[in-house]
């Protein structure tokens, strides 16, 4: 199961990696242990602006450049939130004092999901207060969508037999510009896919459900 946060300083962890950059902490202790992450929150609360579906995922610019951020997806628009280490740093403290004094797998279910916990603060944030909150965060109108497509993870295979995960991810495709994005684990991918064929119904490429 990937992690995307250290548990301990709450800094984006890469890919495979067995210690936190940031702070030194191994993974391998979190990496070890059995934990199912609950599904991203589905359903749109009371007072929410329009919003459809809200994810964890990374904005993949470039071969190699990844930065962590939160998917939106509204009736008009898909808001791309990039993430602010301090305060995901601030909100996995939060996190591990709330469970604190709680058993290991409570304690290391909460940190893996926080993920998720954090980017549910934008249920309730209007579309300029989510813009504004960060100089690198944007927006997509729906109408200026020629193409999204979603791909579930997938295994591949190289010559010596050996295999390689690769991540769910999503493509959007507008005139003259293209958006990749690759997707945490742990979202509902059947409501992912709902929401973006009732968004999207002549652009929408991949699964059915």
């Amino acid at each position: 199961m990937s992690i995307s946060f250290c548990t301990n300083c709450g800094a984006k962890l890469n890919p495979g990696a067995k210690f936190c950059n940031n702070c030194g902490t191994s993974v391998a202790i979190i990496t070890n242990t059995t934990v199912t992450p609950e599904p991203a929150q589905s359903q749109q609360p009371q007072g929410s602006f329009a919003y459809k579906y809200i994810m964890p995922a990374s904005y993949k610019k470039g071969l190699i450049s990844q930065k962590a951020c939160t998917l939106i997806f509204s009736d008009d628009s898909i808001f791309t939130v990039m993430v602010d280490n301090k305060m995901m740093q601030q909100h996995v403290a939060a996190v591990k004092e709330s469970v604190k004094g709680e058993k290991l797998l409570k304690r290391t279910a909460a940190v893996m999901k926080a993920g998720y916990t954090f980017s549910d603060r934008y249920w309730e944030m209007t579309p300029n207060q989510i813009l504004s909150e960060n100089q690198n965060n944007f927006s997509i109108r729906n109408n200026t969508v020629e193409k999204i497509k979603f791909t579930r993870s997938t295994v591949g295979y190289s010559y010596d037999d050996t295999t390689t995960n690769v991540p769910p991810s999503i493509l959007i495709k507008c005139p003259g510009s293209k958006f990749n994005y690759i997707l945490n684990s742990g979202f509902d991918s059947k409501t992912l896919v709902s929401v973006l064929r009732s968004l999207f119904p002549g652009q929408y490429k991949g699964p059915k459900k």
